[in-house]
């Protein structure tokens, strides 16, 4: 793997993401949500605080990477630019690389405003943070695969949005039904859930249970990835 040619995918990543506006606004959108419920509501509801804050904040971890890195990915299909990094010398390890940090960076600063929000303390912020990474890391996966799969930018969009929905409110609906919930705690997004409601209420820590169910998320995604990319008849080779 070229330094050279990650640090050039980056420094095309940032110009792309500093013009589109749509990923800004998805990855604001939460954060701005949530400031709004918050600045409404900590007067009156505190029930409804203790609800709206774990779905919001799962909802953004969860949610927004996928729709942001399928979105990305597809659009670099639609116009070729993915084919011509390819054959220029960029392989595509390279290219996954440099777009998985450039968005997980926009994404990870995207979550500080829940720092101040939540009114963490050290422990939990660091929580917080490493939950937020695991949980960007699976979806970056899933969304990348939708990116790959989907034909075109409309298409993507049609596949994201359900998925993404499905990934972060099962772990919400799941409340009311424990066949829902049997099913969703090998999801890591209701592993996530269940923290950051924690923080609402009591902290708890990450076992190794729960690292393993990520785990397994993650290379699942990644397996299967490998297996749509290939079947596009793009190599993971030069």
């Amino acid at each position: 793997m070229s330094f050279h040619n990650l640090k050039a995918v980056l420094y095309k990543q940032f110009a792309d993401m500093s013009r589109n506006k749509m990923l800004i606004f998805m990855m604001l959108m939460y954060p701005i949500l949530l400031l709004i419920f918050y600045l409404v509501l900590k007067n009156n509801n505190k029930q409804v605080l203790d609800f709206i804050f774990p779905t919001f904040v799962t909802m953004h971890i969860i949610m927004s990477p996928i729709i942001c890195f399928s979105s990305v990915i597809s659009e670099e299909k639609e116009k070729g630019t993915l084919r011509v990094l390819l054959l220029s010398g960029v392989n595509a390890i390279e290219y996954f690389l440099g777009v998985f940090l450039c968005l997980l960076f926009f994404l990870m600063v995207s979550t500080v405003p829940y720092y101040f929000l939540l009114n963490l303390e050290l422990k939990e912020g660091l929580q917080l943070l490493l939950i937020s990474f695991i949980g960007v890391s699976c979806s970056s996966m899933l969304g990348s695969i939708i990116g790959v799969v989907a034909k075109s930018q409309i298409v993507v969009g049609t596949i994201s949005s359900p998925v993404s929905m499905i990934i972060g409110l099962l772990p919400m609906m799941s409340n009311f039904s424990s066949d829902l919930k049997k099913a969703s705690d090998y999801l890591y997004s209701q592993r996530i859930y269940d923290f950051i409601y924690s923080f609402r209420v009591d902290t708890v820590d990450i076992t190794s249970k729960d690292f393993i169910i990520f785990g397994c998320n993650f290379v699942a995604f990644a397996l299967l990835f490998m297996i749509v990319y290939r079947k596009k008849g793009l190599a993971l080779e030069k």
